[in-house]
Formats: structure tokens, C-alpha cells, sequence
């Protein structure tokens, strides 16, 4: 989301998402599908069909309540996302997920998740305009409600959020020769529950991590005459804690802003002439050099003549 008013949520389309186990080894892998080609076909994707599933399948046939928020008496809620969309609508408070029969499933898979203490792993690419605005990995479905940028986070989800994350690889743009990107292999635990852990086992605290970025236009050009536009960044970071501010979203948080000023490198032959004027200035500190040895040596061997025909005089 940016300045602009321009928003992209779940973003699936040239993302990739996969299920990490707790020692960050592979549970599945989601294939994704490319912006513009349309839908996957069966033998793409990876489907199991398990007895939860079924379940829902049939619950979907009846007609959910959406208590109270619905906008006409034959509208139906049969998932937890159309219950918090039709409450979206109305404008109202999001309900507690735990309270919602629509959400058990969602709830139970949270648990389930929190309780295996799987992680995930998120790569792939953004298309984003050149002004500055964010983007984060939160838990929750993304939504826009009254202006604000809201998630549907399962009650408790929150404040068992662990936000400790590794970034390999984040850049702006195409690589060019010599650039370096500060975020880069970097390791972030989240220092709170870090240190709570280990006075208190008991204590689980989410947090939220934020990045503030700051892009620089930059382009370079090869000697044959190839240019790369690019771009290249500085970083400052900052975690908190959501039990220091009770109504924030727990995750990691990308601020990015596009600097004024552009840097342009270019690639360079030197010309024959500077070959020559550097030359000569080498050969020149050589004769020089070679020069004061020579008079140095010439007079330490006069001095010690001198002392020689002194001894036997």
C-alpha cells in the first residue's frame, strides 16, 4: 500500500509461500501462477482432500447466520471471511473469532499452527509504484475498512505472533556490479520475547518489526553502452512490543521512500595518453627512488673510507 491509494492484498501472483517445520525445513510447496496466465491447471496443483474439508463443504450448502450484519434476511455467512466481510460493511467492530461457529476451523488450524511452531518462507517479486508506502507479512487476511488498513486476526493470534525472521535476499530493482544491499543475510530475533523466554518460559509476547527504507534511484551503464536502471538503499530499524501497544498489528513491516536525487555510475576506458602520463609518472618515482639509495649508499661508503684510513694513520 502507498500514498497513492494503491493497495495489493494477499498477494499471491508471482509469490511463492511455503510451510517451514521448527527447524525450518520444507513441510510443502505452493506453485504459484505468473500475472497474466491466467489459472493453474489441475495437475499444478497439489490438492488434499481431507475430512475438514469435507466438512466445510457441506456446511457451505446451509445458510450461515452472519449475526446480524447481514444486509438482507436471504443473505448468507458460510465462512469465517464472509462473516468479517459483511461486519466490514456494516462499519462495525470485528467480532471475536472464538465466538464466530464459522471461524472453529479457522481457530483450530491457528492453534494447530502455533502449537507445531511452524514458520513460513516468502520469495518472489513486487510491483510497485515509485512513491513512497510499505509493504508487510502480518498475520490475517488484509482489508480496508473506514479508511484504515485492518487484518482479520484470529482471537490470541496476536500476542502469540513470534516475529523472528531471516531475510536472504532484499533489493529494489535489477543487480548491478558493486552494489550492496544492507538487508542482506540478516538475522532479526525478536529481542522481547528473547529475553522474557528465558526468565520467564510461561510468557509469550508478539511483536512487530519495522524496516524504514530508503531508496535511491540509480542506474548503471557498461562500457557497452548496456545501462541497468536500478536502485540501491539505505535502512534504519525499530521492534516494539504488542503488549506495549495493545491495538497494533504484530509483523514485519517494509517503509520504503524514493529519494529526490538520482546516482548514475558509468564504466570508463582511459585514453592512451593517460597511460603514457601515468607511466612515465611511475618510471620517474622509480628513478627517483633509485636515486637516493644510491646517494645514500655512496655516502656510508665514503664515511666508513674515511674511518678506515683514520684507524691505520
Amino acid at each position: 500500500m502507498d500514498i497513492a491509494g494503491s493497495q495489493q492484498l494477499d498477494v499471491d501472483h508471482d509469490i511463492v509461500k511455503t510451510r517451514l517445520d521448527e527447524n525450518g525445513k520444507a513441510l510443502e510447496e505452493k506453485v504459484q501462477g505468473k500475472l497474466g496466465e491466467g489459472k493453474l491447471s489441475p495437475q499444478d496443483l497439489k490438492i488434499e482432500t481431507t475430512e475438514q474439508g469435507q466438512e466445510e463443504n457441506k456446511e457451505k450448502a446451509k445458510c450461515g447466520s452472519c449475526f446480524g450484519a447481514q444486509d438482507h434476511d436471504s443473505q448468507c455467512c458460510n465462512t469465517c471471511a464472509e462473516v468479517y466481510a459483511a461486519y466490514r460493511k456494516k462499519g462495525w467492530q470485528l467480532p471475536d473469532a472464538e465466538t464466530i461457529e464459522q471461524c472453529a476451523s479457522e481457530v483450530k488450524n491457528v492453534k494447530r499452527v502455533l502449537n507445531a511452531k511452524e514458520g513460513c518462507k516468502i520469495s518472489g517479486a513486487l510491483r510497485v509504484q515509485k512513491v513512497a508506502g510499505n509493504f508487510h507479512i502480518a498475520p490475517g487476511h488484509g482489508a480496508q475498512q473506514a479508511f484504515a488498513h485492518v487484518h482479520d486476526v484470529v482471537s490470541g493470534e496476536a500476542i502469540l505472533f513470534d516475529i523472528s525472521h531471516k531475510i536472504n535476499y532484499l533489493s529494489f530493482g535489477k543487480h548491478y556490479p558493486g552494489r550492496i544491499d544492507p538487508l542482506d543475510n540478516a538475522d532479526r530475533f525478536h529481542p522481547i520475547r528473547t529475553l522474557l523466554s528465558t526468565f520467564m518460559p510461561d510468557f509469550v509476547d508478539g511483536g512487530i518489526y519495522q524496516y524504514y527504507v530508503k531508496v535511491v534511484p540509480t542506474s548503471y551503464r557498461f562500457l557497452n553502452g548496456t545501462e541497468v536502471p536500478s536502485n540501491q538503499y539505505s535502512v534504519t530499524e525499530y521492534a516494539s512490543s504488542v503488549r506495549a501497544k495493545p491495538n497494533a498489528l504484530p509483523g514485519v513491516f517494509f517503509f520504503y521512500d524514493v529519494s529526490p536525487l538520482r546516482v548514475d555510475f558509468r564504466e570508463e576506458r582511459r585514453s592512451f595518453s593517460h597511460y603514457i602520463t601515468q607511466l612515465c609518472a611511475i618510471i620517474g618515482g622509480v628513478f627517483t627512488v633509485a636515486g637516493l639509495i644510491d646517494r645514500f649508499l655512496y655516502e656510508s661508503m665514503r664515511k666508513m673510507e674515511k674511518v678506515k684510513l683514520g684507524k691505520f694513520s
